[in-house]
């Protein structure tokens, strides 16, 4: 089951992530959200990030569903 189409363009994406780089940023990735959004998430390219505390909880949801 697909979750509806995505509210970006993958140009946005790569405005986004060359928006954070000129400001001296380094972009660990980017992630997806279901709900048709995106998040650049800074640091070290590679590392692993938590945007919060309930990262962890949804992630165990995704094979659940």
């Amino acid at each position: 089951m697909g979750h509806g189409p995505a509210t970006f363009k993958e140009t946005d994406v790569k405005r986004a992530v060359r928006a954070v780089t000129d400001a001296g940023q380094s972009v660990a990735g980017v992630r997806f959200h279901r709900d048709g959004g995106f998040t650049v998430v800074i640091g070290k390219p590679g590392e692993a990030v938590k945007l919060n505390a309930w990262d962890e909880v949804l992630e165990g949801q995704h094979g659940q569903n």
